[in-house]
């Protein structure tokens, strides 16, 4: 365990697998900045423990701990924040995950495990994070009273990736630009005081086009009072999405992606339009794949009056030259 009231930066991996305190920072106890940077090796908290009881150590050495609630770092001391920091600055050439797999179940000590009680400006520089079973990412904006204690989640380069049923949570969410990426699973959710996507972003559909049309509503944002849409939205059909994309079948009709829905009601403003990554532009020719447009829509999929859902729309015009 590492105690530290300065700045402590990890420049590339770290491992901190089944420490234990007694109410807080299972792994790092400190009070200032903190740097995860994993550019050619892991970030991994595995087993942090604290509260509960210890009830042995095993043949590790490694205390046993009964009723534990999983925990990594405390920056501020508070038994009500496990992270508290003026920054937190996240980047990898992979990934950096938060998950709540180990941590399934309705037990209390349970639910405890899968909050990550960020209250931190967090920034994500490259690679991915992702948020994945159930778990959550920040203090909810409403529980926070006190406004020093406000906190942003910002991707200026790098995927946002959340699924199965795991939230982030910040006072303010921004995607700064085509380098940001937001791939958003089965039950996504935000929840912030302010979203700024003014600047555009880069939409990743890999789970929808796994899970076909039935797919849901895509990522759940509440943004209780200020939501601004502005700038591309990029298509990610180029990199890992790239290899033959336009040349499946499925582009030989017209197809409608959900990108995310205004939960609130409240966004101003929009996007100026959607942009292939592959081409450039709005529009894709190539004689070996299907053809097509793309453009973008606010619907109202609830049928309130509201058009609350941003959609991609890929409108078909043409099939592949087929070889002699």
């Amino acid at each position: 365990m590492i105690y530290s009231d300065g700045d402590i930066s990890f420049s590339d991996g770290a491992t901190f697998i089944n420490n234990y305190a007694k109410t807080s920072g299972g792994a790092i106890t400190m009070g200032g900045k903190c740097d995860l940077l994993a550019l050619t090796k892991d970030v991994l908290f595995s087993g942090n423990m604290v509260g509960g009881v210890v009830i042995g150590q095993s043949d590790d050495g490694f205390p046993v701990v009964e009723n534990g609630i999983a925990n990594a770092i405390d920056m501020n001391g508070s038994l009500f924040s496990s992270l508290y920091t003026p920054n937190l600055t996240l980047a990898a050439e992979e990934g950096i995950v938060f998950s709540g797999e180990l941590y399934q179940g309705e037990d209390t000590h349970l639910a405890a495990s899968r909050y990550n009680n960020f209250c931190a400006d967090t920034t994500l520089y490259g690679g991915v994070l992702l948020l994945e079973h159930d778990v959550v990412f920040g203090r909810n904006p409403e529980e926070i009273m006190d406004k020093r204690y406000n906190s942003s989640l910002t991707v200026e380069k790098g995927v946002l990736e959340i699924t199965g049923g795991s939230t982030a949570n910040a006072s303010s969410f921004t995607l700064s630009g085509p380098g940001a990426v937001l791939r958003p699973g089965e039950s996504a959710f935000i929840n912030t005081h302010n979203a700024d996507l003014s600047h555009g972003f880069t939409f990743d559909m890999r789970y929808q086009l796994q899970a076909g049309p039935a797919f849901g509503p895509g990522l759940m944002l509440s943004a209780l009072e200020t939501f601004t849409a502005g700038g591309y939205i990029g298509v990610a059909d180029t990199e890992a999405n790239a290899p033959w994309f336009y040349a499946d079948r499925s582009w030989k009709q017209d197809r409608v992606f959900h990108v995310l829905t205004d939960v609130q009601h409240i966004h101003e403003e929009d996007f100026d339009g959607a942009v292939s990554q592959a081409t450039g532009t709005a529009r894709v020719d190539d004689p070996y794949a299907y053809t097509g447009t793309w453009s973008h829509r606010w619907t109202d999929a609830d049928g309130d009056g509201y058009a609350e859902q941003l959609q991609l729309v890929w409108k078909a015009d043409g099939t592949p030259h087929q070889p002699r």
